[in-house]
């Protein structure tokens, strides 16, 4: 983070006296004069003291140098991540450059400042070269997407690019990739193969034709003698004896099957109307049996729970009585409980009421060691005030400005000690008297460290004056060395110490004097805290309820145990009532149901023992229905085994397959004699047509085509891959710089957004390949940047950069935003939008507004946390 906090110039433009703008804060600041005021003067000896190299002789240094001649000299304050550093330049004639650490007091000089800076102005690895974001007079209406303007927003961007994504060096790797691949092909979206790679192509075409040819015609040989050799296969096969006997006898045993399988069809027919009769009369009798076995089984079972389920309701009718009898005596236990509990809560009135004596004299007892020590705690802050406001002089402010004055002084000291001589006088027996420094006697060994010209005085010899070396202690040394002497006397003095040891010392008292005024009335305040007259009140009133009250003898706190007891009993026979009514419920509820079931079993035991009423034991009548079963299953059985018999004699003997198979036997006897008078017609015209190719080498030309295309296509694909390599470097190459693009647009438009609605509500900006403004969408309206007025792109050329503010704010490397003249086209209303922009801006960075109409911009200046700057006088001498 990068705050500007003064800049300072001297024989700079029209400042031929030293002039200086100081105090800018962290947000607004707004610089406004009259035309030639030298606002563009102070931004363009800005830029020098950062940007440019401090011997270097550049036309726009030489602009730099008053019409009266002179040294430029610029001087900024910047504050760098908390850090304060100096750096000062002088140009053209004896150049330096100093930059000072101003906490740690470290300066360098020249090349090792110039070097520093350039690595402060950096930021951090992924925004290098980003020291301050400018917007000058007319740069707003330039197309900054123009690499002329490098100095502004463009400029920036797109360095950025370069560094992050695609370095010189990957560029030149990349345009050498695009020449040697433009020869092969042409477009990029669906290329087009020419020179060595179209040539290659159309070799390739025309080998593959060529083989293509040799081949059919090698095929077609090769299939005439195919078909001749499976023609004449054929004919052997369908026209051997063997074949033509197997034909006849074919037709035969077809005829006799055919014959036998129309007799056992009659057969089989009524076969299967015995069984289909048997079948009904086994599936009744099966029903008959089943039913009559179910319902044996159910009466008896039903049965059997009738004789179990009488016990059981004996059973669940003594629980509900007994749940009964549990619900009146937890009603009764209830009852006898509250009674025990009202009378106890009354004995606990009459307890509260006899207690009150006592609780009154404990509260008098404590009202009264109170007062006793709010009265001490009064008389202990008393004499911590007089203390602290005998020493109200002795701040930490103070004292932290006399140790800096004592530090300075003593590097004053340290670096007077290391330039001025030091002259040691010994005095021999006997001379004393003799000499004389500046006219006083030396009698015994001294030393001196004269920093002025001093005169040694030797009777009998003469006079001897140290002079120091003018170069090392020059006039403003000493007068800023004797000024910090001067400041620190003053200081003690205001002190009232004479040491910085006995200032520290007096720091302390204070320091212990305030703790003890707080401590003390912390504990007044704990104790009294409506004040000690109220406390006093409160003692008496205590007291007089004290006397007025008789103390009762029995401990309240016994009556309330009993009290807490009683509760809790009421409470449990409460409880205990509850659950018995749930009991009695719940016994209630499973005797009607089990009523009920008992109810339902006793209808179907009466329903079925109806059924078999009259009839024979149950056990006759299951043998009865067994045996019936019997006889339709045997029955059932024998039918059955006669069908599938039947069945089984016609297997495979179908009379409409036999018919089919007799048709197709005698057709096919016919058609083999046929197909025989085909095959010698065709086996004569394929071995006269391959005779009439004999003549050609029909192998040896398609071995000739096929080596000729082989060597067509690696020539090819030698060619394809290397344009496929070139095509895959460039996309790569391409594929980066446009990641790079994509990953800086996306956040700069993002932030830019905040800003675009204060002056276009709803309006979204599009950025193009430069991250330069391309679209403005207001609404369904679309509007190219070139399109728009003057005044809105020198508005929206505004934003960008208020946009990349943010960015590098939220990056951790903010840096300042300087305008000088910037808003030149915008009417009053978009104006004061902009300035509410401005304001929401220097909330993350730092912005400088340097401008010429005074009257407008006052309302900018005088926002809530806004700085009006202001040039005032400069001694180069005070900070050197």
């Amino acid at each position: 983070m990068m705050r500007l906090r003064a800049l300072r110039v001297a024989e700079v433009g029209r400042f031929s006296d030293p002039v200086s703008v100081e105090k800018m804060g962290d947000g607004l600041n707004v610089l406004s004069g009259p035309n030639e005021l030298g606002k563009s003067t102070l931004m363009a000896a800005l830029k020098a003291v950062l940007l440019a190299k401090f011997d270097s002789k550049t036309d726009a240094l030489r602009a730099l140098v008053p019409n009266i001649g002179g040294t430029p000299l610029v001087e900024a304050e910047l504050e760098i991540n908390g850090k304060l550093w100096r750096i000062r330049k002088r140009f053209l004639k004896s150049p330096l450059a100093q930059l000072t650490d101003i906490s740690a007091g470290v300066t360098l000089r020249n090349a090792d400042a110039q070097t520093q800076l350039s690595a402060l102005l950096a930021g951090p690895a992924d925004l290098e070269r980003f020291g301050f974001l400018w917007a000058e007079q007319g740069d707003t209406l330039k197309d900054i997407s123009d690499a002329a303007v490098g100095r502004g927003i463009a400029g920036l961007l797109e360095s950025e690019i370069d560094t992050v994504v695609l370095d010189a060096r990957a560029r030149s790797v990349q345009e050498a990739v695009q020449a040697a691949l433009t020869p092969l092909r042409t477009g990029s979206g669906k290329p087009t193969a020419r020179g060595a790679w179209a040539l290659s192509i159309a070799a390739l075409r025309d080998a593959e034709k060529l083989l293509e040819s040799a081949a059919q015609r090698r095929s077609e040989q090769q299939s005439r003698l195919d078909e001749i050799a499976a023609a004449q296969a054929e004919r052997e096969q369908l026209m051997a004896p063997v074949a033509v006997a197997g034909r006849i006898a074919a037709i035969s045993a077809t005829r006799a099957r055919l014959a036998k399988a129309q007799e056992a069809v009659l057969h089989r027919r009524l076969a299967d109307e015995q069984r289909t009769g048997a079948l009904a009369k086994l599936q009744s009798a099966e029903q008959a049996h089943a039913s009559l076995g179910n319902a044996l089984a159910e009466h008896s079972r039903l049965s059997f729970e009738d004789a179990a389920a009488t016990e059981a309701a004996a059973a669940l009718r003594a629980r509900h009585t007994d749940a009964v009898a549990a619900l009146a005596a937890a009603e009764a236990s209830l009852v006898d409980h509250n009674t025990a509990l009202a009378r106890t809560e009354a004995e606990l009135v009459i307890a509260r009421a006899n207690a009150a004596a006592s609780e009154a004299a404990m509260i008098r007892d404590q009202l009264a060691e109170r007062v006793t020590s709010a009265r001490k705690s009064a008389a202990t802050m008393a004499r911590a005030r007089e203390l602290a406001a005998a020493l109200a002089d002795v701040t930490e402010a103070r004292i932290a400005g006399l140790r800096t004055l004592e530090r300075d002084l003593a590097g004053f000291e340290a670096a007077f000690a290391a330039v001025v001589p030091e002259v040691t006088i010994e005095i021999s027996t006997g001379a004393t008297g003799v000499v004389r420094i500046d006219g006083q006697q030396v009698t015994a060994r001294t030393v001196v460290h004269p920093e002025v010209p001093l005169v040694l005085e030797i009777s009998g010899v003469g006079r001897i004056t140290v002079a120091p070396n003018p170069v090392a202690v020059s006039l403003e040394q000493r007068v800023a060395r004797n000024a910090a002497r001067h400041a620190a006397a003053t200081a003690l003095a205001t002190l009232g110490a004479t040491t910085l040891a006995e200032a520290e010392v007096r720091l302390a008292e204070r320091q212990s004097a305030d703790a003890a005024v707080r401590e003390s009335q912390a504990r007044f305040s704990a104790t009294a805290p409506h004040g000690i007259d109220i406390l006093v009140a409160q003692h008496a009133d205590a007291a007089l309820r004290a006397v007025v009250s008789s103390p009762s003898k029995r401990l309240m706190a016994d009556v309330a145990v009993a009290v807490e007891a009683a509760r809790n009993r009421q409470s449990e026979a409460a409880k205990a009532l509850r659950t018995a009514e749930q009991v009695v419920t719940a016994a209630a509820a499973e005797l009607v149901r089990f009523e009920a079931v008992s109810v339902a079993r006793v209808d179907r035991i009466a329903a079925l023992t109806a059924r078999l009423i009259g009839q024979p034991s149950h056990a006759a009548l299951r043998h009865a229905s067994e045996q019936d079963l019997a006889s339709a299953r045997a029955a059932f059985l024998a039918a059955n085994t006669a069908a599938e018999a039947w069945a089984a004699s016609l297997e495979g003997s179908n009379q409409t397959v036999l018919s089919s198979e007799l048709a197709a036997a005698e057709r096919s006897t016919a058609s083999a004699a046929a197909r025989g008078a085909t095959l010698d017609r065709t086996i004569a015209t394929l071995e006269g047509a391959l005779r009439t190719a004999g003549d050609e080498n029909v192998e040896g030309n398609y071995v000739r085509a096929q080596a000729k295309r082989e060597e067509a296509r690696r020539r090819h694909d030698d060619i394809e891959t290397e344009v496929n390599a070139l095509a895959l470097l460039d996309a790569s190459f391409s594929g980066l710089a446009i990641a790079g693009q994509a990953a800086l647009s996306a956040p700069i438009r993002a932030r830019i957004v905040p800003y675009l609605q204060h002056i276009f509500p709803g309006a979204t900006l599009t950025l193009g390949d430069s991250l330069v403004p391309a679209q403005l969408e207001r609404g369904s309206k679309s509007e190219a940047h070139g399109q728009l007025s003057r005044g809105t792109r020198e508005q929206i050329a505004i934003l960008v950069r208020l946009g990349l503010s943010k960015l590098l704010a939220d990056r951790g490397a903010g840096v300042p935003l300087l305008l000088d003249d910037a808003l030149v086209y915008a009417d009053d209303g978009r104006i004061a939008q902009m300035f509410d922009a401005l304001e929401l801006a220097a909330h993350d960075c730092q912005v400088i507004v340097l401008t010429c109409r005074a009257q407008t911009f006052a309302a900018l200046g005088r926002r809530p946390g806004s700085v009006e700057l202001a040039l005032a006088p400069w001694n180069p001498h005070q900070t050197e």
